[in-house]
């Protein structure tokens, strides 16, 4: 077998000089700028500025959209009285008083300045002029002949209609029947509104198989000895919702009902043990 010899031929040719030696006369470490100006200046901050200005100018229209909104409702669900001169009327008694304590003045007040919705009014007995808002002044429907002094008042007071009773110092009695039918629509949907947050706010919520019915859930319940308010049975997403009277009860409750309390396997189990609850 041959032998073979190899050679290492470098050339001088072979081998490239650095184009650009670093050495101190060509880097200075002392030469760093202190500010940097851009050639061309960026529009960010101006743009900033511009979105800006078109969202809070969005929200201020919103704002006042709303506000006229509000108005308009107001001003056309409420009653905006306006009093004439000599006209009687009482005045909301302010300040700390207890539940029996009248709501308004015993003794009438006569209108005789006015400024809506400001009015000067001036008490029969002792000639006190006083300034009142409208808010605080209430009607006395009745002609001024009447009204001839304090002895007088106490006898028309037993005459005066079921809406136009004084707050004296007597229980508070019910006045539910003084109500229209707009007042009451008004007072049950805030009500209803009232006890509908009462009843979502402690609930323990349970996935249910499509085919189970109300009374069957109930049912289970009662065997799992589980006390409710409430059932709420949302058949599009197949939850069921128990309300609880207080937050203990949903820590107390919440073990005796897995998960898979109403699954498909549990219904027809429950459908094949149904006759002997029925």
């Amino acid at each position: 077998m041959r032998s073979m010899r190899f050679a290492l031929i470098v050339s001088n040719a072979a081998v490239a000089r650095p184009a650009l030696r670093l050495n101190a006369q060509n880097f200075h470490m002392g030469d760093t700028t202190l500010n940097y100006v851009f050639y061309k200046p960026s529009d960010y901050y101006n743009q900033l500025k511009k979105s800006l200005q078109l969202i809070q100018q969005n929200a201020r229209d919103q704002s006042n959209y709303s506000h006229m909104n509000n108005k308009k409702y107001y001003d056309r669900n409420r009653s905006n009285p306006h009093y004439d001169i000599n006209d009687t009327i009482l005045i909301r008694i302010h300040g700390l008083r207890s539940k029996l304590d009248p709501q308004f003045t015993l003794t009438p007040k006569i209108a005789i300045q006015k400024q809506h919705p400001t009015y000067w009014v001036r008490d029969q007995m002792n000639d006190q002029i006083t300034r009142v808002h409208v808010n605080d002044m209430r009607p006395i429907l009745l002609p001024l002949s009447f009204i001839t002094g304090y002895s007088a008042w106490y006898r028309f007071d037993r005459t005066l209609s079921v809406h136009q009773t004084l707050a004296t110092r007597e229980p508070p009695k019910s006045r539910h029947t003084c109500r229209s039918l707009p007042s009451r629509i008004r007072r049950n949907y805030r009500r209803n509104a009232v006890k509908r947050s009462y009843r979502d706010r402690h609930c323990i919520l349970r996935l249910v198989y499509h085919r189970f019915k109300l009374y069957q859930l109930k049912h289970i319940l009662r065997q799992r000895n589980v006390r409710y308010v409430h059932l709420k049975l949302d058949k599009s997403s197949q939850v069921l919702s128990i309300g609880m009277k207080r937050s203990s009860l949903v820590d107390l409750y919440f073990d005796r009902l897995p998960g898979d309390l109403f699954d498909k396997k549990h219904y027809y189990q429950h459908r094949q043990h149904q006759h002997r609850y029925y």
